[in-house]
């Protein structure tokens, strides 16, 4: 066998009780031992709560880790879950439902970086109750668990903060009025207070409750050690850590989550427009949690802007092709969440991303909005949005945040439909065009982003200063260029353009087109607008897009236009998923051949 096994059941239970839910355990004891055995993906398993300390009673939930190796795809994580998730559901067949809450939920499925953060993260609640034999671990015995590294300080704020968790609980509970939950939140807290003061660990609920202890002194205790633990924590630290659990419970939810939605689309389509609020962890919600870290991380904050449009994306009721992307968007999630928490608990924070803002889904009990964000020094996106919206339709600014320093979000409300380039449809040219073009009957003063102290007279100097930026080769052949066609680009006149009307940016409803996302609105020629566009279309329909607009619009100069496409494509070559077009691009201008 390839597997060892610590600790084990060790509560005193009645025989009634002992026989079922030892019974229980047993199978799926033998069931996570062959798991070990058998599937070289799987680390450990790891059994928490009532069933790792042996008191569980008839209405026990089982608390499981899975932790299977870092490489783990998400359809193998998932394929982890449904196995074990078959096994009680077989068992709660093979006897009659004798232990109704073992399929409660599934286990909790992780890789093994993530288990490690876990751990680190819990310390107080999972790693010293394991430590001190009140979970059950099995293991592969050529593979140790990552090691987990935590100092005083982090103990100490982690007690501080389980302590006011449990008490807030115990309150509400209190309130409600239930009579069993009190109890159990008591229990955690005698337990808790009576190991850190004291040294004595009382395992078992029956243990704590035998000798009569006095609720009331049993909170008061709990409130004194609170209020001690509080005053010696470092200053930040019981915050970070509580955002670095939110992190780790949101990880952990929203796999659970999303792999029940693997094999119901009603259940996705009821979660990702946050109908569905069973486990509290909605796209909604999920992008409040990393808008918050975004803003206290600062520069240090990991980039978010995807998991931002993944998110929105999702949370599109009129978008109906989502499902498949559900791998997608637990993979860049626990991406982005376990940089969030490693960030956190580092002493070093570092610039880890260039300025950026990222899009997220709210609501309320009416409308649908999509909030952006920005980070420290992307200000002028935010500030450029609110000015194109202002000119273009007002009513579209749903509230404007700020605080000292200025715009930190904006909110609009939601166009209805779904991007152009997902509905399935053929592109309408002509209603894609003047979806474009009905923009630039604004005319404006100068060249230049909206909002922006940086304003040109003449589009020559503008295309120089967009391109000022770019590595020296490719910018000193599209300035070359630029400064070549200088008197064809006088002709031409600012007007407000988007900059970035790829087929992306478009959102289709009822063969009507609208433009979003405005954050690069800028007054400039009209054909800056026209050559982005076409880059984002196949060969045929740009062909079809550029000749339905210059077919109409005499107006410009050949060597505008061809300047135009030149600094397009410089720009693009520092884009990953454009480097490809865009030397191929600037190659058949003449780019390379006097290098």
């Amino acid at each position: 066998m390839n597997a060892n096994t610590s600790s084990s059941m060790g509560g005193e239970y009645s025989n009634t009780l002992k026989s079922e839910t030892e019974r229980f355990y047993e199978c799926q004891a033998k069931f996570y031992e062959d798991l070990i055995c058998t599937n070289n993906a799987v680390m450990s398993v790891r059994v928490l709560g009532s069933y790792g300390r042996g008191d569980a009673r008839l209405d026990s939930d089982l608390d499981v880790w899975v932790t299977a190796r870092d490489d783990t795809p998400f359809n193998e994580l998932y394929e982890l879950w449904r196995q074990d998730l078959d096994k009680r559901e077989q068992y709660q067949l093979d006897h009659g439902d004798a232990l109704p809450a073992i399929t409660r939920h599934g286990p909790s499925v992780f890789r093994d970086k993530e288990s490690a953060a876990y751990l680190a993260g819990f310390l107080h609640r999972v790693m010293f109750p394991g430590e001190l034999g009140e979970h059950i671990l099995m293991h592969r015995v050529d593979q140790p668990e990552l090691p987990v590294s935590y100092s005083n300080d982090d103990t100490l704020a982690d007690m501080a903060i389980m302590l006011s968790d449990f008490l807030g609980n115990y309150w509400r509970e209190v309130e409600r009025g239930d009579i069993k939950l009190q109890k159990k939140w008591l229990a955690r807290l005698h337990r808790e207070v009576t190991y850190h003061t004291l040294g004595v660990r009382l395992r078992h609920d029956t243990d704590i409750f035998e000798d009569g202890t006095d609720e009331a002194a049993i909170v008061q205790k709990a409130d004194e050690l609170l209020s001690s633990l509080t005053q010696l924590a470092v200053p930040n630290l019981i915050q970070e850590r509580r955002i670095i659990q939110s992190c780790l419970w949101t990880l952990e939810k929203v796999r659970w989550e999303l792999f029940g939605c693997v094999e119901d689309t009603e259940r996705w389509d009821r979660w990702r427009t946050g109908e569905r609020t069973h486990l509290g962890f909605t796209p909604q919600e999920i992008g409040k949690l990393l808008r918050d870290c975004q803003q206290y991380l600062g520069e240090s904050a990991p980039s978010v802007k995807r998991i931002g449009g993944l998110l929105v994306e999702a949370a599109n009721p009129q978008d109906t092709q989502t499902h498949s992307r559900i791998p997608e968007l637990h993979d860049e999630l626990s991406k982005v969440l376990y940089e969030i928490i490693t960030t956190l608990a580092s002493n070093v924070r570092v610039r880890s991303s260039e300025p950026q803002t990222s899009v997220w889904p709210t609501l309320d009990s009416e409308s649908r909005f999509i909030y952006r964000t920005g980070t420290k020094g992307a200000e002028h996106y935010l500030q450029t949005e609110i000015a194109a919206y202002e000119i273009l339709d007002k009513q579209r600014i749903h509230f404007i945040e700020t605080d000292d320093e200025g715009v930190i979000g904006v909110s609009v409300y939601a166009v209805e439909g779904v991007p152009m380039m997902r509905s399935g449809q053929p592109i309408n040219i002509a209603r894609y065009l003047a979806t474009i073009t009905d923009n630039h009957a604004h005319i404006g003063e100068y060249f230049g982003r909206l909002g922006a102290p940086m304003q040109f007279t003449a589009y020559e100097e503008y295309l120089i200063y967009m391109t000022n930026s770019l590595s020296s080769p490719i910018r000193r052949f599209a300035q070359g260029i630029i400064k070549e066609f200088g008197e064809a680009l006088e002709s031409e006149i600012p007007v407000l353009c988007h900059m970035d009307a790829g087929q992306h940016n478009v959102i289709e409803s009822d063969n009507v087109y609208t433009l979003v996302d405005y954050e690069h609105a800028t007054y400039c020629s009209p054909l800056w607008d026209i050559e982005r566009a076409a880059v984002d279309l196949d060969e045929s329909s740009r062909d079809a897009f550029l000749s339905e607009y210059y077919g109409t619009h005499l107006e410009h100069d050949p060597g505008a236009i061809f300047a135009t496409r030149v600094a397009i494509a410089a720009r693009l070559a520092h884009i990953p998923r454009y480097t490809q077009y865009a030397i191929k691009t600037l190659r058949s201008f003449g780019y390379g051949e006097s290098l």
